[in-house]
């Protein structure tokens, strides 16, 4: 199951303030690739989706603590408790 980018977003996303924009441009680095995204609140969900730089496109529905998408075209399916649990650490930072 692959969980890597959504891990880094989701933890961003939770700590971030509320959204200003409905599809605010994010970036972070993790192991030396870029990831750039966009997150954006439809209804009760969070869409986020995004590229890493020389790689795979992801798409992730959040929705009622589970989290449903793609990486590349690898499908996903798995909660945001499990996610958060396994982060690590990554550097973050608003593309903006």
């Amino acid at each position: 199951m692959t969980k890597f980018p959504l891990v880094a977003a989701l933890a961003f996303a939770f700590a971030a303030p509320a959204m200003a924009a409905p599809a605010e441009k994010h970036s972070f680095t993790q192991d030396g690739v870029t990831y750039f995204y966009t997150q954006t609140k439809v209804g009760g969900s969070l869409v986020i989706k995004g590229y890493a730089e020389n790689g795979p496109d992801f798409y992730y529905v959040v929705r009622n603590g589970q989290v449903v998408g793609r990486t590349d075209d690898a499908s996903v399916s798995f909660s945001v408790a499990d996610a958060m649990a396994n982060r690590g650490s990554v550097e973050v930072a608003s593309a903006r």
